[in-house]
C-alpha cells in the first residue's frame, strides 16, 4: 500500500468517479491501519520521488502530506507519522546544479513543516538526507528555520 497512489486520484477530474475512488482509497488505508494496530503494529506513511522538490512536481509532496493529515483527522486509527522519501541527489542533473536542487528541497521541507502547524505531536514529519556527502554541498545560506531540525547533524 503506497500513499503515493493517492496522486492518481488527486489528478482525476472532479465528479462521482473521483469521489468513489477517494472513498475506496480511504477505506483501504483505514482497514490496513486497523489490521496493523490489531496486531500491535503502527503505520507510517512514506511518499516521494527524486524530483518531488522540483518545479512542477512539488505539489505531489504537499498533496500526499495533506492527505495523511486529513486522514488522521477523520479516523480513530491513525498514521503514526509521515516521511518523505525524496532523494534529489539521484536526479540526472544533480552534479550540474546541486546547490539549486538542494535549495528547492530545503524550501519543500519548510513549506511542509508549515502545513503541519497545529497537527498532533503524534503526527511527526521526518525528512532525512541519507548521504553524508550530500549535506556538504548545501551552503549555509540555504539553511532555513526548520531544515536543521529535520536533518540531524546538519547546520551552520
Amino acid at each position: 500500500l503506497s500513499i503515493d497512489s493517492y496522486l492518481d486520484i488527486y489528478v482525476m477530474p472532479e465528479g462521482e468517479n473521483k469521489d468513489k475512488m477517494d472513498k475506496q482509497f480511504d477505506t483501504v488505508m483505514s482497514d490496513f491501519i486497523t489490521k496493523a494496530n490489531e496486531n500491535g503494529l503502527t503505520v507510517d506513511a512514506e511518499a516521494g520521488w527524486r524530483n518531488w522538490a522540483e518545479l512542477g512536481n512539488s505539489y505531489k509532496a504537499f498533496v500526499t502530506l495533506n492527505y495523511a493529515i486529513e486522514f488522521n483527522k477523520r479516523h480513530d486509527n491513525k498514521l503514526r507519522g509521515f516521511q518523505y522519501d525524496i532523494e534529489p541527489y539521484l536526479l540526472d542533473y544533480y552534479k550540474e546544479d546541486g546547490k539549486g536542487i538542494l535549495g528547492n528541497f530545503v524550501n519543500l521541507v519548510d513549506e511542509s513543516v508549515g502545513m503541519r502547524t497545529g497537527v498532533s505531536e503524534l503526527f511527526h514529519s521526518e525528512t532525512l538526507l541519507e548521504e553524508p556527502w550530500e549535506l556538504e554541498v548545501v551552503p549555509h545560506g540555504l539553511v532555513t528555520e526548520h531544515f536543521p531540525e529535520h536533518c540531524p547533524g546538519f547546520g551552520p
